[in-house]
C-alpha cells in the first residue's frame, strides 16, 4: 500500500492531480507586513545549466480555499536577498517571471536561495514561499536529487518521469544509470513520461535517469530527473532474467 501511494504521488506530479470536490474551509493564515502568509512549499533540488520551474502549489491551493483567484489580481515573485536586477522579475532574459511561475533559463548555483510569491488584489495579500538549492553536479547532492520508489517483484510498473509536466517532453529518453538503458525484447517500453517494465525484476533495480530537450522561446534546455528502483522479492527461478 505504501509503494502504491508514493508511486501515485509521483504520476500526480509528473502530470498533475486531478480536480477533486470542494474541501473544508481554509484556518485563518497568519499575518506578515499586512499579508496572510501560506505554509511553505516543499525545497526543489536542481542541477545547474537546467531549465527549473518555481511553481507554489501549496501557496495556489491555499489561494482557492480562500476563494481570491482572479485574472485581474497581480503577481509579484522575488528573491528573499533583494528583487531581481533591481527590480521585479520580467518576462524576458535568463530568470523570466511568467504569470505564478519563475523560469530560470539555465539555473545557476547563484539562483540559490529563498523565493516568495505575492499575490495582491484589492485589499487581499497573500504570500507564500519555496527554497531552490542548485548545485553543480549530480555528485555535489550526495543521492538527493533522487527519487525512491519501492516494487515488488513481478510487479507491472509505470516508472514517471517526476515534475516534468511544465515542459514540452515530446523528447524524454530514458538511461539506467551508469549507461544506457538495455532494452531487450519486452524488457522496457517507454510510454509518455513513463518507462513500462512489464514484469519487474531483480535486476531492474538500480539508479534510472529521464532526460528531455524542453524547447522554449525558440531555444533548447536540458531537464533530467532521477528515480531509484527499489525491488523487493525474489525472482522466480523459472523465468530467466530480463538482462545481465
Amino acid at each position: 500500500m505504501v509503494r502504491l501511494l508514493l508511486l501515485t504521488v509521483l504520476l500526480l506530479r509528473a502530470h498533475g492531480a486531478p480536480a477533486g470536490p470542494p474541501g473544508p474551509a481554509a484556518p485563518a493564515l497568519p499575518m506578515e507586513g499586512g499579508c496572510s502568509v501560506a505554509p511553505p512549499e516543499d525545497g526543489v533540488l536542481r542541477l545547474q545549466g537546467e531549465a527549473v520551474v518555481l511553481s507554489f502549489p501549496m501557496f495556489e491551493s491555499r489561494l482557492e480555499l480562500l476563494d481570491t483567484a482572479s485574472l485581474t489580481a497581480t503577481w509579484l515573485i522575488a528573491k528573499d536577498d533583494g528583487m531581481a536586477e533591481g527590480g521585479a522579475y520580467r518576462d524576458r532574459g535568463r530568470v523570466q517571471q511568467r504569470a505564478n511561475q519563475l523560469w530560470l533559463l539555465p539555473a545557476q548555483v547563484a539562483d540559490s536561495g529563498s523565493y516568495t510569491c505575492m499575490y495582491r488584489k484589492r485589499s487581499v495579500c497573500v504570500s507564500g514561499s519555496i527554497r531552490l538549492r542548485v548545485v553543480a553536479s549530480r555528485s555535489a547532492a550526495a543521492g538527493q536529487l533522487s527519487y525512491p520508489v519501492g516494487v515488488v517483484v513481478g510487479e507491472r510498473l509505470c516508472l514517471p518521469c517526476p515534475l516534468v509536466r511544465d515542459f514540452n517532453h515530446t523528447e524524454l529518453t530514458w538511461s539506467k544509470d551508469p549507461g544506457p538503458t538495455p532494452s531487450p525484447a519486452g524488457s522496457f517500453r517507454q510510454a509518455g513520461v513513463c518507462l513500462l517494465i512489464p514484469a519487474v525484476r531483480r535486476a531492474h533495480a538500480g539508479a534510472y535517469t529521464c532526460r528531455l530537450r524542453a524547447h522554449i522561446d525558440d531555444r533548447q534546455y536540458e531537464v533530467s530527473r532521477s528515480v531509484t528502483l527499489e525491488v523487493e522479492g525474489e525472482d522466480d527461478e523459472d523465468e530467466g532474467a530480463p538482462y545481465r
